[in-house]
């Protein structure tokens, strides 16, 4: 991974959209295991008022008889990772979500409650690193490569490299489909990958974040009624340095 970052980052000036593309081809399925069997919650808790399952698919909806009062998850049971490489499909079909790692549970009186390091997913943000619930927010915009050190006890970006045009990564996913977002944390080194494609990089210096494995979870978020579907969840554990 670091020998990846590097060389993204060398070409940062004049970084065509294929030059990131490729994710470890060679070896794209081997280790990879199903972490949704297609047909139940099996393996995942959250609020069932909000997540169901239909036709092989996980469902997240709100509605306006059923609004969130706090962003709510359906997080994972399969174990706390802190290296890995994760891959889906998703389905945003209204509203925004995310894919929660290297996360732990809030003690903020909610259930179904996580913060830490988020893979965006909604239109506006999708790719982008975001630090849910108190975990620094924005930090690291899509086409960007960024150094994450902890700041006044936050992780806060630190160095920031441009290696590709946000909107331009953007035009290519449409969100009338079904897409593919990749979360690949290998030690310091983390991507964030839709359709092939890196949308954001970055070097985790020390934040602390997920240092002794944390929580994968889904994101519903508050505000208007949304509905977003995943699929094809699999999942194959690193060591770090190994991707």
């Amino acid at each position: 991974m670091m020998h990846f970052a590097k060389s993204c980052m060398a070409f940062a000036g004049a970084l065509t959209l294929t030059a990131c593309e490729t994710v470890e081809a060679d070896n794209a399925q081997a280790d990879f295991v199903s972490i949704f069997d297609g047909s139940s919650l099996s393996g995942w808790d959250g609020n069932t008022a909000y997540w169901r399952i239909s036709d092989g698919v996980i469902i997240g909806e709100t509605s306006l008889d059923a609004p969130l009062e706090k962003n709510t998850f359906l997080i994972w049971q399969g174990g706390t990772p802190a290296d890995f490489h994760l891959r889906l499909e998703f389905f945003l079909e209204s509203g925004n979500s995310g894919v929660q790692y290297r996360s732990h549970f809030l003690t903020d009186g909610h259930q179904y409650r996580v913060g830490g390091f988020q893979a965006d997913i909604a239109r506006k943000w999708l790719g982008i690193l975001y630090g849910e619930a108190g975990a620094g927010g924005i930090l690291a915009r899509r086409g960007q490569s960024v150094e994450l050190q902890l700041s006044d006890g936050m992780p806060t970006a630190t160095s920031v490299t441009e290696f590709a045009d946000a909107e331009d990564l953007i035009s290519q996913v449409d969100f009338a489909s079904w897409n593919t977002l990749e979360v690949i944390a290998d030690g310091g080194e983390i991507r964030h990958v839709v359709n092939g494609t890196t949308l954001m990089m970055a070097n985790d210096q020390g934040t602390g974040m997920g240092q002794d494995g944390g929580l994968i979870a889904l994101q519903l978020h508050t505000g208007d009624p949304m509905k977003v579907m995943f699929r094809n969840i699999t999942i194959k554990m690193l060591e770090p340095g190994q991707s």
